[in-house]
């Protein structure tokens, strides 16, 4: 009809618009990308206290909360076995000494096959003097320590390797995150902020640095309190008792801190995290969250 001609013109004209305009937002118009992940309160790695050999715990020698400087001693260990091996092998390097000494001037070849042998103990017996060093555990920056275990460690017995506690400062505090699969990509794409709260105080929001993430996934978490076990979102072998084996892989986040935070509960303190990644059209977001369940769907 003549008189609704105008007027349907008028709706497609309209129409047409608005299906332009929410194309062009769709695919033109960048809004802010986010993502979010949980994490805990720790400090970085050259703030960590880790023995050196094995031995027992013979005393501390301060105690926890207690401010250190670098190098001062944290606790003494003692190894019977290794003090043991120590005493023979500077006998025995002793002993050939002089027998490669007795010989040198009736038998030259004899004394060099002996010099070599003195040679060898001497390398071991600096591979125990390094060890028996270890009986020491010192701190190796400045700060408050924190033991690794809260109840007494006297007596206990510590592996090569094994943590035994943390140096706490201002400047060494960091939040270890763990992000999924799906999201790491977004990290490694764009320039990174965040923003933290902790449990304790969820209403304090605190601006973190992004520092640096491990370059592979793996699936052990840094603390049970962000496996699905302690609290968190991530799914967990129920094989492992301890919560610390992630069901897949994850990656693991370090954010530095500022130096003047509020009062915190302590390491392992839970952190929620969020992730800003710069301005991100929808249409591009919707295309990514697709294949990355297309991908999930064939893996599967």
């Amino acid at each position: 009809s003549p008189k609704i001609a105008p007027v349907r013109a008028r709706a497609l004209n309209a129409t047409g618009g608005f299906i332009a305009a929410t194309t062009c937002a769709l695919f033109l118009v960048p809004i802010p990308l986010t993502s979010e992940s949980q994490g805990v309160l720790w400090v970085a790695k050259q703030a960590e206290i880790y023995s050196v050999s094995d031995g027992f715990i013979a005393r501390a020698l301060v105690e926890p909360g207690q401010q250190v400087s670098a190098g001062s001693p944290i606790f003494l260990l003692k190894n019977p076995d290794l003090a043991t091996a120590r005493k023979v092998a500077t006998a025995r390097k002793s002993e050939l000494a002089i027998e490669a000494a007795g010989e040198f001037t009736q038998d030259w070849i004899k004394s060099q096959i002996i010099g070599h042998q003195v040679d060898t103990v001497a390398a071991e017996l600096a591979i125990l003097d390094e060890r028996y060093a270890g009986m020491v555990i010192r701190s190796p920056v400045d700060g408050r320590f924190v033991p690794a275990q809260p109840h007494a460690m006297q007596g206990r017995f510590l592996r090569q390797g094994e943590l035994v506690g943390y140096i706490v400062s201002p400047e060494s505090l960091v939040v270890k995150a763990v992000v999924s699969q799906s999201n790491i990509g977004l990290l490694n794409a764009s320039e990174q902020r965040a923003k933290v709260r902790f449990a304790e105080r969820v209403g304090t929001v605190i601006d973190a640095s992004y520092a640096r993430h491990l370059p592979s996934g793996n699936r052990r978490l840094p603390s049970a309190a962000l496996g699905a076990t302690g609290g968190g979102k991530i799914a967990v072998l129920g094989s492992d008792s301890s919560g610390l084996t992630a069901a897949e892989n994850v990656f693991e986040v370090e954010l530095g801190l500022p130096g003047d935070l509020p009062p915190l509960a302590g390491i392992g303190e839970r952190a929620y995290v969020r992730f800003y990644h710069g301005n991100e059209p929808l249409a591009i977001r919707w295309w990514r969250k697709g294949r990355q369940l297309l991908l999930s769907r064939l893996n599967a």
